[in-house]
């Protein structure tokens, strides 16, 4: 018996309810259907994994089973993710969310055009589906209150700034450490993570600068703080492959979106 079809990326599952939370949670009031906002999200990003692999064995007529298989769970969260965004545009008359829409279609288009070159796992394809499912927060926010003030976008930024950075973090400890031996001097073990490290104090300064401008809540920066001591320290920090725990790579990650999400709440409530 075939499978469901999940996506095996758990991480992405953490990037994907963030933002949409942490847009339900600082809406001025939270309508009850932004329920289906969920569903539709949910279902959209379900849907994501067998279309891509439609695309990958459109011509190996050996998989034909599989392909079948993929199909009908394809057409199920289809269904089902625009459904729930036809009642919001039709039933409740939130026009908006086609912008949103269309902006998260573009965004998991690239990411889809990268898989399909076998380029799914880089940072660029990466990049662009963190942007795709940051665009949640000001979706849910816009459910949930009818409203769609600034606040609604900053914590779609702020949301891609953070989540940017864990691409480049994983990737440092993942792909980069595990495979070369630990440099002798701090600066080639800079030289290594120089992106990972560059990144985040860019994200930092930028959230600095726009909080000291009155653009961003003035204690914004400090949701930022940890995962920059994370990132620095991961850096000078060398993982040997012996070393290296997926899991407990993972747990980290989440630890610090949890930390990173409750900031932020405190800092815009």
């Amino acid at each position: 018996m075939q499978k469901i079809p999940l996506p095996r990326e758990h991480g992405a599952w953490v990037m994907l309810f963030t933002p949409c939370i942490l847009g339900t949670l600082l809406a001025p009031q939270i309508a009850l259907h932004v329920v289906l906002l969920y569903i539709a999200i949910l279902g959209a990003f379900l849907a994501r994994h067998p279309f891509i692999f439609l695309l990958k064995t459109r011509t190996h007529k050996n998989r034909e089973a599989q392909r079948q298989h993929m199909t009908m769970w394809l057409a199920l969260y289809g269904v089902v993710s625009m459904g729930a965004g036809a009642l919001l545009l039709f039933a409740y008359q939130l026009t908006w969310l086609l912008y949103f829409a269309f902006a998260a279609v573009i965004g998991l288009g690239l990411d889809t055009w990268w898989h399909l070159k076998r380029e799914g796992m880089s940072a660029k394809a990466e990049y662009a589906g963190v942007i795709a499912m940051s665009l949640s927060a000001p979706a849910a926010y816009y459910v949930a209150s009818g409203t769609l003030p600034w606040q609604a976008f900053a914590l779609c930024l702020l949301c891609i700034l953070y989540f940017g950075g864990s691409i480049f973090y994983v990737k440092l400890k993942v792909r980069t450490q595990p495979k070369a031996p630990c440099p002798v001097s701090t600066l080639q073990k800079l030289r290594a993570g120089k992106v990972n490290a560059t990144y985040h104090l860019f994200a930092l300064t930028l959230v600095s600068i726009l909080a000291a401008l009155g653009t961003l809540p003035l204690w914004t920066p400090l949701a930022f703080l940890p995962v920059t001591i994370k990132a620095m320290w991961g850096t000078f920090q060398w993982q040997t492959k012996q070393e290296l725990n997926l899991m407990r790579l993972g747990i980290y990650e989440c630890v610090h979106a949890l930390v990173f999400s409750v900031m932020i709440i405190l800092t815009f409530a």
